[in-house]
């Protein structure tokens, strides 16, 4: 059994896009396929989905705070140190926006309605953030629980922290953690209360995609995994609509569950149906 890929054109994610998703709906709705990813707009695509039919989502949506970090000293200086060493081609400072579009947090409002919407009753929600962004996030749900009540409306939990193990980019008191929020649909109980509020798991080193780059915001797939299997069973849709590499898609596949990808990033979609390849193969 192989993942479904999409093909696109030269014209962009957004070309086709209802011929694309007719296709999508189709695999939704009858394939045994285990991986479906897109290149497409998160937000385009969400909003054809099905009610109530995703099972779970975790997802590291491109949030706004990520843009203090573009054309660091630090990494200013490495991209020189680089240089000189004969490692980069060209001759400009690679930025974040090279990397991937940020989403302003004026979005998260509409990202969890429609997140609320094609979520299943009873199920779950992670998405990873800093602290800032948690916040942001906080806000929204508030706000939806104001507008919606509280039986129409996110559930906010927690904030788990991830423990990177030691500190990432800064001067001072350098952050070696991340969070990850906790929200819920409905009622549903853990899989295992085993785990703390605090997980511990080494963030994604170069070279450890087999060669592939591992991009700037790349997760762990052991810690994706604890999520998965701690909020849905074998066979269950997986939804990250900013799966970038791919790394949920492929914790997913680890778990038995099925998995529904989207992201803008061409490269991006490439890595990760490369990965799903290789896990169905192996």
């Amino acid at each position: 059994m192989t993942s479904t890929t999409m093909t696109t054109t030269k014209t962009g994610p957004t070309d086709s896009f209802e011929r694309r998703w007719a296709f999508a709906s189709d695999w939704l709705a009858v394939s045994d396929a285990p991986a479906l990813v897109m290149r497409c707009d998160a937000f385009a695509a969400l909003k054809v989905i099905p009610d109530a039919s995703i099972d779970l989502i975790v997802t590291d949506p491109p949030y706004a705070s990520l843009e203090k970090y573009r054309d660091s000293k630090a990494r200013i200086k490495k991209y020189e140190r680089d240089k000189r060493r004969g490692k980069l081609k060209g001759t400009r400072i690679p930025r974040l926006r090279d990397w991937f579009p940020i989403m302003p947090n004026e979005r998260f409002p509409e990202l969890l309605a429609e997140f609320y919407r094609v979520m299943a009753d009873d199920s779950h929600c992670y998405i990873f953030c800093d602290d800032e962004t948690s916040d942001v996030i906080k806000a929204a749900c508030d706000a939806m629980v104001r507008e919606r009540g509280e039986k129409n409306a996110f559930k906010w939990w927690k904030r788990i922290v991830w423990d990177k193990g030691h500190g990432g980019q800064g001067y001072h008191y350098r952050n070696a953690h991340e969070f990850v929020v906790f929200l819920e649909k409905g009622k549903r109980n853990l899989n295992s209360k085993a785990h703390s509020s605090v997980i511990p798991c080494k963030r994604v080193s170069k070279g450890s995609l087999g060669g592939r780059d591992p991009g700037p915001t790349e997760k762990p797939v052991s810690l994706i995994a604890t999520l998965i299997e701690n909020s849905s069973k074998p066979s269950d849709l997986v939804l990250d609509p900013f799966c970038g590499r791919g790394a949920t898609g492929v914790a997913a596949l680890f778990a038995k569950r099925q998995f529904l990808g989207f992201d803008v990033q061409k490269k991006a979609v490439r890595i990760s149906r490369e990965r799903l390849r290789a896990v169905e193969a192996a």
